[in-house]
């Protein structure tokens, strides 16, 4: 069923878009009654807040009514309450149903479904949400009700509840959770890493994972929602309690749940993009029991992992592929749909032209041109097979048999497989090789060759450009104006516009045209999408890395180095500080770290008064940073500039009282300067006691 959502609060029309598409509803949502009446043809349903700016509900419903009497017209409003006034409203709209906010979604729910079918069977209830304009605090997407008990999928067999990760990778798990529109909690048992998704209805409304920086702390962090004091003493009071640092933060009031809504809507996609190729076992247990406690943000498991699958390096998916070298793969019954997502999620769909039913798995990898070709199909031939694409055999397959079941490919009864869209690929990505000899022995009318000269106009035009770029609009445009432009250019060079036309080599530019096209107006019409790719695009501008895992790793590899520095081992973190440089470049403390270190390694006074200068300006654009004025202390400190160094130390003092750093390298300026003897020697040397000694 289709469904119009029109709603002018956002919180509220998030909240019940995402209900409602947990429940397998197609949801489309505006947040005005003059958007709401221009596009309410087609959908089943149309729900109609009754105030909203521009046209209210009530007015869209009776235009509505009088062109589409069949439409299903749904009201909800806080404003008229009375019995009479909902009754008015309701006949002079034709209206099923009023709603009176706040409501719970079970009575929308109810409203949609034939009476049949409105209360579900085995003791279990529906989702749940109660939410208002005026309680935007509601929990993140939905509070979903809780469970007498265990719950099976919707549709199509249960999950086993435990298992091998080699006999059914997590990304087979997350398929079919997804297709199926399981409910469950899904753990992951990794060599070195462990994961649990929490799945509502075939959506990640919540995950959690071993992996320090991917929790829930560590992001408010990040973005600045609280402080490290905070997030120190929330994460006690979450072991003295026993509970989890959601309520923690909520109960003190560190951070609102829509902040953490917003930390966590970010944090769940990156939990399950780590784990399609994980190696070990799993854990799957049917129940809906979590969804009263969690902090739902519910997003595509799919999309998710697939995103994940680009990251993935050839040696972590060897234990996957390895056992089925020897298979022979055919198209099978998810072919269409996987093949199409391959090149998003894979760098490349170049695997399936090889595929035919005869070449093993081992063929297809060891004819590889290249190794990052090599690494590609690795990652194709894991995709085609966890998501159940092809068919595989240790004989020969015809290409029009039946699939034939093999162990360890394992391959569920046929389920209903709604639709899902995948991560739009990069603009950066390399273009595909146009093979130009075809043209050699073809015959082309004047028509043909206007043709072929516009395509390939635009595609040296297109050559390089951005996703802006590439649908000539603004940065920062608005969904009408990239709509607008997208629609024109497809008309432009739809692959349907030439047809008739004999296009030879330019047939392939055309479809190069047109998929970079696509590539773009799905990135930037879709919110998530649009975030990433001008995250992406700021960083790169910063001069630092988008490659999400390199960026992990390096504030991973940041602290490592902070701790060295902590315990006086400088030249082991200037070993370090090069490589995390390198990927955030564009972050001021980790550049401040890389300058004192590099300066400590040779101590040249003649470069001391540049490096403190560099580091106060540093300083300056991060005054959060206080090591780097603790660093500009201990070059003083060393270059025996006492009076400097003492004023540096209390400078950092003034905005950080607990430094410990610049606390001790006070004490030791004052200690000095009432020194009768002055030694010689070098008084961070002799604090830090060489490389080896604890501050």
């Amino acid at each position: 069923m289709k469904i119009l959502l029109a709603e002018d609060d956002n919180n509220l029309r998030e909240t019940l878009a995402e209900g409602l598409r947990g429940e397998g509803y197609e949801v489309t949502t505006v947040g005005n009654g003059a958007a709401a009446l221009e596009q309410a043809g087609g959908f089943d349903v149309v729900v109609l807040d009754g105030l909203m700016p521009k046209m209210t509900g009530f007015d869209v419903a009776k235009q509505l009514r009088a062109r589409s009497p069949s439409t299903m017209i749904v009201l909800m409003s806080g404003v008229f309450k009375g019995t009479q006034q909902q009754n008015d409203h309701m006949a002079a709209t034709g209206a099923k149903a009023y709603l009176i906010k706040p409501f719970e979604l079970k009575k929308l729910l109810d409203v949609l479904r034939p009476p049949a079918t409105a209360v579900t069977t085995g003791g279990r209830r529906a989702a749940s949400l109660a939410s208002s304009p005026s309680s935007p605090s509601s929990p993140p997407s939905a509070a979903l009700s809780s469970t007498s008990g265990p719950v099976t999928a919707a549709a199509g067999p249960a999950l086993p509840a435990e298992g091998n990760l080699l006999e059914m990778p997590a990304l087979f798990l997350g398929w079919r959770i997804q297709k199926e529109l399981q409910t469950g909690v899904l753990e992951l048992f990794g060599a070195s890493e462990k994961a649990r998704i929490f799945a509502y209805r075939g959506r990640a409304v919540f995950a959690q994972s071993s992996e320090p920086l991917l929790h829930i702390g560590v992001e408010l962090l990040k973005d600045g929602t609280i402080t490290s004091e905070q997030f120190q003493q929330s994460t006690e009071l979450a072991v003295q309690r026993g509970v989890g640092l959601f309520e923690i933060l909520k109960s003190e009031g560190m951070a609102t749940e829509l902040q953490m809504k917003a930390a966590y809507k970010g944090l769940v996609p990156r939990i399950i993009e780590r784990t399609p190729a994980l190696t070990g076992k799993f854990r799957w247990v049917a129940t809906d029991a979590f969804s009263s406690i969690v902090p739902a943000a519910s997003s595509s498991l799919i999309d998710a992992m697939l995103s994940g699958i680009a990251k993935i390096a050839e040696k972590d998916l060897e234990p996957h592929v390895a056992p089925r070298r020897s298979l022979r793969l055919a198209p099978g019954d998810n072919w269409a749909e996987v093949t199409a997502l391959l090149t998003q999620a894979c760098g490349s769909d170049s695997l399936t032209r090889a595929i035919n039913g005869r070449a093993t798995i081992a063929q297809m990898l060891e004819v590889s041109p290249t190794p990052q070709e090599r690494a590609t199909r690795f990652r194709q031939v894991f995709v085609l097979m966890s998501t159940m694409a092809v068919r595989a055999s240790e004989q020969a397959i015809a290409m029009s048999a039946q699939p034939v079941q093999v162990p360890r490919t394992p391959t569920p009864p046929p389920q209903p497989t709604p639709s899902f869209s995948s991560s739009s690929s990069s603009s950066s990505k390399a273009k595909p090789a146009v093979d130009e000899s075809v043209d050699v022995a073809t015959a082309f009318s004047p028509e043909d060759d206007i043709a072929r000269a516009r395509i390939d106009a635009k595609l040296k035009e297109l050559d390089g450009k951005d996703h802006w770029e590439t649908l000539g609009v603004k940065r920062g445009a608005d969904p009408a104006a990239i709509k607008k432009s997208f629609y024109a250019l497809s008309r432009d060079f739809h692959p349907d516009s030439f047809a008739g036309l004999t296009l030879g080599a330019a047939q392939q530019k055309l479809e190069l045209v047109f998929s970079k096209i696509q590539d773009a107006y799905a990135t930037l019409s879709d919110d998530a999408k649009r975030g990433e790719y001008e995250a992406k695009a700021s960083l790169e501008a910063g001069g630092g890395s988008s490659d999400i895992a390199a960026l992990f790793q390096a504030e991973s590899d940041f602290q490592k180095v902070k701790g060295l520095y902590d315990r006086g081992e400088l030249v082991g973190a200037g070993k370090i500080i090069d490589r995390v440089a390198k990927v955030m470049a564009n972050n001021e403390e980790v550049q401040g770290y890389k300058l004192f270190l590099d300066w400590w390694a040779t101590k040249s006074p003649s470069t001391a008064e540049r490096t403190t200068r560099e580091l106060m300006e540093l300083w300056k654009k991060a005054p959060a940073a206080h090591a780097l004025g603790d660093f500009m202390g201990w070059i003083y400190m060393e270059i025996g500039n006492l009076k400097y160094a003492r004023a540096t130390f209390k400078k950092v003092i003034d905005v950080d009282p607990k430094h410990i750093g610049a606390n001790r390298g006070l004490a030791l300026a004052n200690r000095k300067m009432e020194e009768a003897e002055k030694g010689s020697g070098s008084a961070l040397g002799k604090f830090f006691g060489g490389d080896k000694a604890k501050r």
